[in-house]
């Protein structure tokens, strides 16, 4: 008998050793081998494949080192999302990716030290809501709001996660200081083109703003009577001329475009003074017809689309394609207001007809009746929608400008300088690239904060400068499932909760009781 008991006692013993070997070992495996997955129908908890791509293709070191803390204005809720986000990234790409999350609380010094460093005011409680990226003498600070969206909590409950954009955020900080140089970008003034410095409704502020937060930089370049561009110009901004263009300032774009440049032109249905049944050219007209794109004289009119307590000539734009600037942004609208048609025409042999990025409705009409008093009606001197209303077009750079320098009295070439002395913009890249609207205002401060405005814009401005790796990644909002059932799933469900359940485990105690009382 006592054989027996030290037999099932080492018997118990081997399954209790081998039981916690097995716990220990999948303990191990699962911690160097650790996995997650997403379950969330919008992927939620998952980086984009443009992230994947970028991360993986680093070779540069990237610390990532965040300040954020419940005690701030992010929630535990908003933290805990953020900080899942960046784990990920940094996993992405673990030999060149650091992250460091920093609790003043429980280590002040590091803390203070760090502050120091990165030159962030502790008194300043904003600007503790932030999460700096380095990479070498390099560094960008990621605010809270560019990384969250959050829902103001009821009742003073904390708040919650509305839309997360952290992804989008921090990825493009990387980007911005693991680039080699930073791109320039020129607005043209002298044609009463829109002010980058303006801060009311109809200003560029915004967007200048969100191109200095990626790391690149802006300037305005005076073009009335300038023959060529400024050196080193990476992207030639024409934002709304209200005054044309002359033909030798149109011809210096011309030939920057075809020595493989980059503008984006953002035109405006402008009255002719004096007379507002006929709108304005802008002097670029021959320009953008040699690249395919043909400006028609008309105002884009789509009232199913027209948000509420808006006129006819404000609404939502489908994005188009397929196309890199549009391919990330599928189903999202863009904001725009008084928007004249674009069409394609044959352009040169040389150049690939345009991709359109932005169309109206098919219920909409470009009106040609400008000027008139009486509510404006669709009629056979119109354009029929869908229309177009933003095209991209590129084409291999020429060998050769569109014209030789002129020769000098003493049969030299003039050195190829504008009126400042600068030499004329070489630009590096191939091919050259536009990207023309026919509306300005979805780029001014009134309309940009509309999401959908400025990851388009900010798309575009990527494409033309070839920094598609880096092209805005749209934010995620958090998506709650209901379960919508029929009145008959409605009534047997709550029989099964109500009565089944409990009568199941009332049986189940009978059974036990009964199998106990035989034995």
């Amino acid at each position: 008998m006592s054989h027996r008991k030290w037999s099932a006692g080492g018997q118990v013993a081997i399954a209790l050793l081998a039981a916690a070997t097995l716990l220990g070992l999948a303990n191990y495996f699962a911690h160097k081998y650790y996995t997650e997955w997403d379950w969330t129908g919008s992927g939620f908890y998952s980086l984009s494949d443009q992230s994947e791509r970028l991360l993986g293709s680093l070779d540069a070191d990237v610390r990532i080192v965040s300040f954020l803390t419940d005690a701030g204005q992010a929630g535990a809720d908003a933290l805990g999302e953020i900080r899942a986000i960046i784990d990920r990234i940094a996993a992405a790409n673990p030999a060149h990716i650091t992250f460091e999350q920093i609790d003043p609380w429980r280590d002040p010094m590091r803390a203070q030290a760090l502050l120091q460093e990165f030159g962030i005011d502790p008194r300043a409680g904003d600007q503790l809501d932030v999460v700096v990226v380095e990479s070498g003498e390099r560094r960008r600070h990621v605010r809270l709001d560019e990384m969250v969206e959050l829902e103001p909590g009821s009742f003073g409950s904390p708040s919650a996660v509305k839309s997360l954009s952290a992804e989008g955020a921090i990825v493009a900080a990387i980007s911005a200081v693991t680039r080699n140089s930073r791109p320039m970008i020129r607005f043209a003034t002298g044609h009463q083109e829109r002010s980058i410095d303006e801060r009311r409704e109809s200003g560029l502020s915004a967007l200048v703003e969100a191109l200095r937060q990626k790391d690149m930089d802006v300037e305005t370049w005076q073009a009335l009577g300038q023959q060529r561009l400024p050196e080193g110009t990476d992207l030639l901004v024409i934002a709304g001329p209200t005054q044309p263009w002359l033909e030798a300032e149109a011809r210096a774009v011309d030939d920057y475009l075809r020595s493989g440049g980059r503008v984006l032109l953002l035109l405006d249905p402008i009255p002719v003074p004096g007379d507002s049944t006929r709108l304005a050219a802008s002097g670029l007209e021959a320009l953008l017809e040699r690249w395919g794109v043909e400006v028609q004289a008309d105002v884009i009119l789509d009232p199913p689309r027209t948000p509420a307590f808006m006129s006819a000539e404000t609404f939502v734009a489908e994005q188009v394609g397929p196309h890199p600037i549009t391919d990330p942004m599928a189903g999202q609208m863009v904001l725009v207001s008084l928007a004249r048609s674009l069409t394609t025409t044959s352009g040169e042999a040389s150049t690939p007809a345009p991709v359109a990025l932005l169309e109206s409705s098919p219920e909409s009409w470009g009106e040609t009746t400008l000027g008139s008093t009486q509510p404006a009606t669709f009629d056979d001197a119109d354009h029929r929608g869908p229309l177009t209303l933003a095209m991209a077009a590129e084409h291999d750079a020429a060998e050769e400008p569109a014209e030789e320098p002129a020769a000098t009295s003493n049969g030299e070439e003039d050195a190829e300088q504008d009126a400042t002395g600068k030499t004329a913009a070489s630009p590096k890249h191939s091919p050259g690239r536009l990207v023309v609207t026919g509306d300005v205002d979805l780029a001014t401060n009134l309309l940009i904060d509309n999401t959908s405005n400025r990851a388009f814009l900010l798309n575009a401005i990527s494409w033309l400068i070839d920094e598609e790796r880096s092209l805005g990644i749209p934010p995620k909002d958090r998506q709650l499932t209901r379960l919508l059932l029929t009145p008959e799933q409605s009534q047997a469900l709550s029989l099964i909760v109500i009565i089944g359940l409990p009568l199941m485990a009332v049986l189940m105690g009978l059974a036990i009781w009964w199998q106990r009382r035989r034995g």
